[in-house]
């Protein structure tokens, strides 16, 4: 079996995490990062959100007819935009199989410009996979046939639980963590935890955008760079705020299954992939809006017991599933049900 992967090379990140199981799996695995080719790809992929014309899958397809030049049984992409009708032509001549690792909605506006030049040519690949349900839908309506859904991707030896020691402990431990990327409604939810006195910190990127980022920049973490910070950050916390993208219309993230697979407990925005994981008051607990949000908060750390006892079903609940919830697992499943003749 011979796969090429076309990713992102970030170490921290998922896609360079299913590189490296695929390759564990299957051995001659070969990596391409498109945005790493030339100067002009990279320059290409800082303006694709702004602008994304035909012309770059010119540029694109170009620099990567130099690189390859051999013949492979799967070309798997992971969520790379920057592909065209030319790009994915090329592609096909040079596999049996071509699949679309989708964690993101190209369907939606949200990220401008960048999945402009993919979207019209999604049919062209021979599987799609999704990590939302609800992308299912989206699908459907253009005509997308060849489409599966697989559980978000979490790291299953990376994200164990760490030993903390009392130093750790002193400086992670907060009442309530919310590890997210800033967008304008995740500061409305800010400010409410804020006007309701209640222990948090938040970690993440761009909440220099924030409008009261001064003000309240005590309360606000880096980017989270590393598993083991990450891990001792939500094992260290009683309740983790899990928000799907609101902008994405995501229904479930990989931290959905990291949070009580690390042994923390979730606090998740309510959906219907939420609700068909976990049992409500029993292994997670589950929110309608931001007010909910804050008076379930205020439930939860009043009771112990109750919380405890949620969080300890949800941390066994994962440790139970978490075999066919792998990407290991599903990776295989899906590739051995591919007709490669």
């Amino acid at each position: 079996m011979r796969i090429l992967y076309i990713g992102n090379s970030d170490k921290h990140g998922y896609s360079y995490y299913q590189y490296k199981i695929i390759k564990k799996v299957y051995k001659k695995v070969f990596f391409l990062e498109i945005q790493k080719l030339n100067i002009i790809t990279n320059l290409i992929f800082k303006i694709c959100w702004h602008f994304n014309t035909s012309f770059f899958d010119y540029i694109i397809k170009n620099s990567i007819k130099k690189k390859i030049n051999i013949k492979f049984d799967i070309i798997y992409i992971h969520n790379e935009s920057l592909i065209g009708k030319k790009t994915i032509n090329l592609l096909k001549s040079h596999c049996k199989k071509i699949i679309f690792y989708c964690p993101d909605n190209p369907f939606l506006d949200r990220d401008n410009q960048r999945w402009k030049l993919l979207l019209p040519n999604l049919k062209m690949f021979d599987l799609i996979i999704f990590m939302a349900k609800n992308r299912l839908k989206h699908a459907k309506k253009f005509n997308l046939k060849n489409i599966i859904w697989i559980p978000p991707t979490f790291k299953i030896k990376e994200q164990e639980r760490r030993k903390i020691n009392s130093l750790e402990k002193k400086k992670y431990e907060t009442d309530v963590l919310m590890i997210a990327t800033w967008f304008p409604e995740r500061g409305d939810l800010f400010l409410k935890l804020i006007q309701n006195n209640i222990n948090f910190k938040i970690y993440g990127g761009r909440w220099h955008k924030f409008k009261h980022y001064r003000k309240y920049k005590k309360y606000i973490g880096n980017k989270i760079e590393s598993d083991e910070l990450y891990v001792k950050l939500i094992q260290s916390s009683k309740i983790n705020i899990c928000l799907p993208s609101l902008g994405n219309n995501d229904d479930i993230t990989n931290r959905s299954i990291e949070i009580p697979y690390i042994g923390s407990m979730l606090l998740a925005k309510k959906t219907k992939t939420h609700e068909e994981l976990f049992k409500n008051y029993k292994e997670a607990v589950f929110f309608n809006n931001y007010d909910d949000c804050v008076k379930k908060i205020k439930l939860l750390l009043s009771n112990d017991q109750l919380r405890k006892k949620i969080t300890k079903n949800g941390y066994e609940k994962i440790q139970k599933m978490k075999k066919k919830l792998s990407f290991e697992y599903n990776i295989k499943k899906i590739i051995n049900g591919l007709n490669l003749d």
